[in-house]
């Protein structure tokens, strides 16, 4: 089955939207070349910025040179980063009607205004550990003072049980070089299921293999947990995004589609390891036992 994400954008423009792929490029590595800056923050720990481009009008976050986030800042609700419309067409390909959906990591809010314009009768709860990115957020990525934000880490948020149950959860944490350890074990993806609804969504955005020598394992710790994923892998900057499903049934494989370009899915299985990629072979089930001497084989720092 194929869906086109690009079908139920609201409202149709005249104009057709940019390729983004090729935008993205110049947003790798920092700022582009006559980007204005808005807002800088470096101390000892973080060096944050916010930076802004006229056409097209873009809005990003950058942890050191990382990308963190971008927003269209004059349609917020169509994702620029191809992840982000990946969970949104796959979720929406599902015909999911969520009456909860929960954030973890705010970022530049792309995912947050997306869900709002296309779920607009949900209650939407984000969790952010920064409170630096929740006060960018508020400034400059279209927050409003409105919108129900928890300071907090969000296996901690989780494991509290105090946020209730979600039909729909988002966990946008993780990068290529940031790995909060804490959340890549067995453990905190059993909070993350019981936080789920009988016929729940997770939706992770993960470095791939290429730039994440630890994928693997966090591919089959989750198996564990979940027993069956999906995983879309995005084309221009090494994403993939991984689905996860407290019912391993509800997950069905649905080719997405976005600014003309098809992405299969890949179906992983628990009970069907040899159909796993390469790079899981070796792969093992991270726990808070062994994850900090699974890491130190990688020399990655827990």
């Amino acid at each position: 089955m194929t869906l086109n994400f690009l079908s139920w954008r609201r409202p149709r423009r005249a104009l057709p939207d940019p390729d983004w792929s090729l935008i993205l490029v110049e947003l790798e590595d920092g700022p582009p070349e006559g980007a204005t800056l808005l807002h800088e923050y470096q101390d000892d720990f973080e060096w944050l910025r916010v930076a802004e481009t006229q056409d097209p009008p873009l809005r990003m976050m950058y942890f050191e040179d990382n990308l963190h986030g971008v927003l269209n800042t004059r349609h917020p609700q169509d994702p620029v980063l191809t992840y982000v419309a990946l969970m949104m067409g796959y979720a929406r390909g599902l015909n999911l009607k969520p009456a909860r959906i929960l954030m973890g990591g705010l970022g530049g809010c792309a995912f947050l205004h997306a869900a709002a314009a296309e779920w607009p009768a949900a209650e939407l709860v984000s969790v952010e550990i920064n409170p630096r990115v929740i006060e960018l957020a508020r400034r400059f990525f279209l927050l409003s003072p409105e919108a129900r934000v928890e300071e907090n880490d969000i296996r901690h948020a989780l494991e509290a049980g105090d946020l209730g149950t979600f039909d729909l959860l988002l966990c946008d944490c993780y990068g290529a070089h940031d790995l909060p350890p804490h959340l890549m074990t067995r453990n905190f993806m059993q909070a993350v299921a019981t936080s789920l609804e009988n016929d729940g969504l997770a939706m992770f955005n993960f470095a791939g293999a290429d730039a994440n020598a630890i994928f693997g394992h966090q591919l089959v710790t989750m198996l564990d947990v979940f027993g069956r994923l999906i995983l879309l892998q995005t084309a221009e900057a090494a994403n993939v995004a991984v689905f996860a499903a407290t019912d391993p049934n509800h997950l069905t494989p649905l080719t997405v589609s976005w600014q003309e370009r098809a992405h299969a899915p890949l179906v992983l299985d628990r009970n069907d390891p040899e159909a796993w990629p390469e790079f899981m072979a070796d792969a093992v089930v991270l726990d808070d036992d062994n994850l900090s001497d699974t890491l130190d084989e990688f020399g990655l720092c827990c």
